[in-house]
């Protein structure tokens, strides 16, 4: 069994950016050595264990901050997805199946966006 990162994910790892700093976090990597899902824990944990400044490593604290808005629209887009889909199901039982196709290929759209939010693959 591997040793676990910090943060508790098995993918976070550590690059170098353009900017000649350490970088942590997980998902796609850029050219530039910044990762598509930034992870403080690691970050943290790794100034703290080289005895070096805090922010000395990637992501600061503005980078988060991005970071969090993007996980609160996914957030959102889940739960907006899951009233569509309620909604298209009780006009579908009402007969009223026009409503009902148009909020599901809704539902389908909101399911997109969050997808791409999320950087999977296939994804608008």
């Amino acid at each position: 069994m591997g040793k676990k990162n910090p943060c508790g994910h098995d993918d976070c790892a550590c690059s170098t950016g353009i900017c000649e700093r350490l970088t942590f976090g997980r998902g796609k990597l850029s050219d530039n050595g910044y990762w598509e899902i930034p992870c403080d824990v690691c970050a943290r944990t790794a100034e703290s264990r080289d005895g070096v400044a805090v922010g000395s490593y990637w992501p600061t604290n503005a980078d988060l901050g991005r970071s969090i808005q993007r996980e609160a629209r996914i957030k959102e887009a889940m739960e907006l997805s899951d009233r569509l889909f309620t909604l298209a199901n009780e006009f579908a039982v009402a007969g009223e199946g026009d409503v009902a196709v148009l909020l599901h290929a809704a539902c389908n759209d909101v399911n997109r966006a969050k997808d791409q939010l999320e950087g999977k693959k296939g994804a608008i």
